[in-house]
């Protein structure tokens, strides 16, 4: 009776386990995701073989990487041609061995990290715990970003590297760059979100929203068929054209069996004098396109907001609306029956030529169409925001004596500039896109397809018409590499002179 009792005061003083908190979760669901990345690197390729031009491909695990260090980077495999057995040896360059193990050795420390907080927080409780997580979640979006880099080395890095090819009693060797022998393993793009969207969950959920979570679970499931929509016809693509960049294409091997070409077609496009003057070209068209879609319809907005006579002003928005929702087809038609040898404006002023067929007069007719056909369009969002502008404000400046003029500086503009720079921030990171493709093929002609050659054109001409699909990839990829950077610095810029952003 007395031991049952002993026991039953032993129970009672004896510490309650500690409750899963959300804290505890977050690093358990990291270093279950830490786990699985680095059962993924050691069992799964790493890095492939890529001989094209004897058709061996295949994928070196991450532990045959390591066991390769200490044998002179020595990774051997055969394949049968004809019924006879034919063996490779490969020699993987000392550097790129060292970088492989050393991103395996950083997903073991990141586990170990995560492991070791699930215990410290189960044991010791949660003392400095949301510090202790955001460390690990900053690691583990490191380790994201470092997957992305390692793959894109991978498949540039130019290094010499030496393969063995025996057959029978015959030994052949060859060098060749880094990309041609070795090519790089898709698990490093497939780590890089994984790793990434953990730390981002790591490092910034907390236990409120936790709760939140709960709660909107059924609303989140919704999400789920439309995020696998963006991934399958988005980001899947992305992915094709980002990796077709960097190889040679051809029609016979298809995407992933073409040969690695690291940064071939990107040299090519720079060091090409032609297509220097395809990006210039796209730049001087677009930024003529991006003047005449931000101050003819600002002052068109400013215009329509001081009219008095409402009717005259639905006549007005309804006149310059209506060409936005024509095709270029038609807008080009329309420019046709007027520019043409026997159009209107040749008949009025008693010529027989067309300014159609002028190279010195293309842009201006490119840009001008332009501007009329956005005009109206590009009004509604400035007439939005002037909406928003208290009318005390104009009849306080006018009892203080200010001109219309004064007005416009003073109040009209400074109250709809966050709308202008976002605007501006969109259209500057288009800047390579906006020169307006669909248009240009349309007003082309023999005379001034010169004069039209933008990188659009340029994709439609060359790249699928000469079959540059590779050299096509890498011309989007540097449109949308370029347009990322420009959305990101105009924001930074707009926020440190104006204080205004789009984040």
């Amino acid at each position: 009776m007395e031991r049952a009792i002993e026991r039953g005061a032993a129970a009672q003083s004896a510490p309650a386990p500690r409750k899963l908190t959300a804290q505890t979760i977050k690093a358990a669901i990291a270093a279950g995701v830490s786990l699985v990345c680095l059962v993924c690197l050691l069992a799964a390729g790493v890095v492939g073989r890529e001989l094209a031009d004897i058709g061996v491909n295949g994928a070196f695990s991450g532990a045959a990487v390591i066991g390769a260090l200490f044998q002179g980077g020595k990774l051997s495999y055969s394949y049968l041609v004809d019924g006879e057995k034919i063996f490779v040896t490969a020699y993987l360059p000392t550097a790129i061995g060292v970088l492989l193990t050393l991103c395996i050795a950083l997903f073991l420390a990141l586990f170990l990290y995560q492991a070791a907080l699930v215990v410290l927080f189960r044991k010791r409780g949660e003392d400095n715990a949301a510090r202790l997580n955001a460390i690990g979640g900053w690691a583990g979006i490191g380790l994201g970003f470092l997957c992305l880099v390692v793959y894109a080395l991978l498949i540039t890095l130019n290094i010499p590297t030496t393969y063995l090819v025996t057959a029978g009693l015959e030994d052949v060797a060859v060098q060749a760059a880094f990309y041609k022998v070795f090519s790089p393993s898709v698990i490093w793009l497939v780590l890089c979100p994984v790793c990434i969207v953990a730390g981002m969950i790591q490092r910034k959920i907390d236990s409120a929203q936790v709760v939140l979570l709960k709660r909107y679970i059924p609303s989140y499931l919704f999400m789920v068929f439309p995020l696998l929509l963006i991934a399958v016809f988005n980001l899947y693509p992305i992915v094709l054209q980002t990796v077709l960049s960097f190889k040679d294409y051809s029609l016979g091997t298809g995407i992933f069996n073409s040969p690695w070409v690291g940064m071939a077609n990107f040299k090519e496009i720079f060091l090409s004098p032609e297509m220097l003057r395809v990006i210039g070209n796209t730049l001087y068209i677009s930024l003529l396109k991006l003047i005449g879609a931000t101050v003819p319809p600002l002052l068109l907005s400013i215009f329509l907001y001081d009219m008095r006579m409402m009717r005259a002003k639905k006549v007005v928005q309804t006149i310059v609306y209506i060409p936005h929702f024509f095709s270029w087809v038609i807008i080009y038609a329309i420019t046709y029956a007027f520019l043409n040898e026997e159009g209107l404006l040749s008949t009025w002023l008693g010529t027989s030529s067309s300014i159609l067929t002028d190279p010195d007069w293309f842009i201006f007719i490119v840009v001008l169409t332009n501007i009329w056909k956005e005009l109206g369009w590009g009004t509604i969002l400035y007439l939005a925001a002037l909406s928003s502008v208290p009318p005390e404000l104009y009849e306080a400046a006018k009892l203080d004596g200010a001109g219309p003029w004064q007005r416009v500086w003073r109040i009209t503009l400074p109250s709809i500039l966050p709308i202008v720079m976002y605007l501006l921030i969109i259209n500057l990171g288009q800047i390579l896109k906006n020169a307006g493709g669909e248009q240009l093929l349309l007003f082309a002609n023999a005379v001034t397809k010169p004069k039209a050659m933008v990188i659009d054109t340029w994709l439609y001409w060359s790249s699928l018409g000469e079959l540059k699909y590779s050299l096509g990839a890498a011309m989007s990829f540097f449109q949308a590499a370029v347009g990322m950077v420009l959305v990101y610095g105009c924001n930074k810029l707009s926020k440190k002179t104006t204080g205004i952003g789009m984040w």
